[in-house]
């Protein structure tokens, strides 16, 4: 109900009463209409007045208008006082909270009252390890008479380990590199090796000899060029012998001196070198150390050729990739080894002959004088690798490939030297092949 419809009614009740309204002062004028404003500001204030307010709301509003409206009505019939109260009384009470209101409300006061849940998590003891049990142990035959009282006398205590917490010394510390044994021409030196060891210049007489007195044997003394400046030595013992004679090892039973009267050098096949690519994994250590060791003790002023190579590397070795490897060979004839062998002294290219103690058979051949100049063209210094060898084992004659044979023997040949080259890996089949027909 707004303001104007209860000052209608107000104006109304008091019109209708008599002419004593009219004769009250101003003052009482005054306090009625304060008693309206009250009562619509009370009406507005129960729009957003909680539920238990309304009660209280409404009790004093009553005591308000009992206090003023009853002393006027006194003189009045008696029937309007409670017209009055009662008509008042009904207009507030129909000003009650709404339905809404009350609604939310009741949801503020259920989140207030929220219970928080807690959760208890106990953790279980930590288990303690079983402790070790004594056990007395005695040693019985199978009659039970005792053989040892106490198993500690034959099985004693294990000590208590300690750990060190030395750190590991440097690799190359000086302390270290003074204990190391000292590194010789030809030997493994971090993990490389040269190809070759070499010599000022001694005459081919000297060279023969110093192999002699080391117990090595000759097998060839080969003329690479025409004037006899550059000469290729064969030679062999019997320890290389007996580790090439086995199944495609017969290459690795010889090695290779070069007495170079043109670099003013002699250059010796370093024997860890050649055995390492041609036995691969059945190379034996103590074999080519021992041969190593026997050049040493003939020739001085011995150094290592640049041409190193990693000792590791020798056992699948190749030029390139696609190139072939050592086991790559190239059969050149089919027949019993004894008639092979035939073929090759009936072609007058044969420049000496190694018989194995498994069969095998290792000639020397000479290439063609086009094909055998190729050695000019890429150094005369590693040129032992003529005479060419070849391996008569089981009903076959078989050579190392060629782009293998020079790759190893010229550790250093780059491709752009090789391309010089190109065509005499060919010319090198069909020269051997010719003398196996």
């Amino acid at each position: 109900m707004n303001k104007i419809s209860i000052l209608a009614l107000i104006s109304t009740l008091v019109l209708s009463t008599s002419s004593v309204f009219a004769q009250t002062d101003a003052e009482q004028t005054n306090t009625a209409d304060l008693i309206v404003e009250d009562i619509i500001a009370e009406i507005k204030k129960a729009k957003t007045t909680p539920i238990e307010e309304t009660f209280l709301i409404k009790k004093e509003l009553e005591v308000k208008v009992a206090k003023t409206v009853i002393p006027v009505v006194d003189k009045v019939e008696t029937k309007v006082q409670p017209i009055v109260v009662k008509k008042v009384a009904t207009k507030v009470q129909a000003k009650r909270v709404p339905i809404k209101a009350k609604t939310e409300v009741v949801v503020a006061i259920s989140q207030a009252k929220k219970i928080t849940k807690v959760h208890t998590i106990t953790l279980p003891t930590v288990p303690k390890p079983p402790e070790a049990i004594q056990l007395s142990v005695k040693l019985v035959d199978e009659n039970g008479n005792i053989i040892c009282e106490n198993l500690e006398d034959i099985y004693p205590k294990r000590e208590k380990i300690i750990f060190s917490t030395n750190v590991a010394p440097e690799r190359f510390s000086k302390k270290r590199n003074s204990e190391v044994k000292e590194i010789l021409p030809g030997d493994i030196d971090n993990a490389r090796v040269t190809a070759y060891i070499q010599s000022p210049l001694l005459s081919v007489g000297d060279v023969v000899n110093k192999l002699k007195n080391a117990g090595f044997d000759i097998l060839s003394i080969f003329k690479v060029d025409k004037k006899g400046t550059v000469t290729s030595i064969v030679f062999t013992n019997e320890a290389m012998k007996k580790a090439a004679s086995k199944n495609i090892r017969g290459f690795a039973g010889t090695l290779r001196v070069v007495v170079d009267a043109k670099n003013k050098l002699v250059n010796i096949s370093n024997p860890i070198y050649i055995m390492k690519a041609f036995m691969q994994k059945e190379y034996n250590p103590n074999v080519a150390e021992k041969m190593l060791s026997d050049i040493r003790s003939q020739f001085s002023d011995l150094k290592n050729s640049k041409e190193v190579v990693k000792f590791a590397a020798l056992e699948r070795y190749q030029f390139m990739e696609n190139m072939p490897f050592y086991q790559d060979m190239k059969v050149i004839g089919k027949a019993k080894n004894e008639e092979l062998l035939k073929r090759v002294k009936k072609s007058k290219k044969i420049i000496y002959t190694q018989h194995l103690s498994n069969g095998s058979i290792v000639v020397g051949v000479k290439l063609g004088k086009r094909t055998s100049k190729f050695v000019k063209k890429i150094g005369y210094q590693n040129s032992g690798i003529l005479p060419y060898p070849v391996l008569i084992e089981n009903g076959e004659a078989k050579i190392m490939a060629p782009q293998y044979y020079i790759a190893i023997m010229y550790p250093q040949l780059k491709m752009s030297k090789f391309m010089t080259i190109a065509t005499v890996p060919g010319a090198i089949t069909k020269d051997i092949d010719k003398i196996f027909r």
